[in-house]
């Protein structure tokens, strides 16, 4: 009975101890970024002259991942992301609807991710400034995390994701 006791106390420990560390890892990498920090580029600004327009455009792209094909678990679906093939058709469809459909002169985006599993590690930000060149682009991140660990059977892992404005 002895045995019994101390090898049932020894894996609870184990099991508290595990628990602890996990929470301890989570809460010493969890992302803080600064209140406050400088983003400028004066090197060419641009003016507008009185009657010319500006258009502009906010949009929250999902990170490319959230297209009609996808059942997302926190919306009660069963999918953590979407195929790699889709990702890279609504990543497409995007690029398509900024670049030829609404050809904006400032884009604020929103879940734009810059590495991460739910978009197969794909640097939407380096794949967005590239189509439009002659913008300048800046990149704030919201979201790091190393693993996000839902659902439990499926986690979606890491995720480095923020907010693109290209102007």
């Amino acid at each position: 009975m002895k045995t019994f006791l101390k090898i049932s106390l020894f894996t609870i420990s184990i099991i508290v101890l595990l628990f602890v560390l996990f929470l301890a890892f989570f809460t010493i990498t969890d992302y803080k970024p600064d209140a406050t920090f400088d983003i400028h580029n004066t090197d060419h600004p641009d003016t507008l002259k009185r009657g010319d327009t500006l258009t502009i455009i906010t949009w929250n792209i999902g990170y490319a991942g959230l297209g009609n094909k996808m059942d997302f678990f926190y919306d009660g679906g069963e999918q953590v992301r979407t195929t790699n093939e889709n990702t890279q058709k609504n990543l497409a469809e995007i690029n398509n609807f900024l670049s030829n459909t609404c050809k904006p002169d400032f884009m604020l985006l929103q879940e734009v991710d810059k590495k991460a599993k739910r978009t197969y590690f794909i640097d939407e930000t380096k794949h967005l400034a590239g189509l439009f060149k002659e913008f300048f682009m800046f990149f704030a991140p919201n979201y790091k995390v190393r693993l996000v660990p839902l659902p439990a059977t499926s986690p979606m892992g890491f995720v480095h994701s923020g907010l693109l404005s290209l102007s």
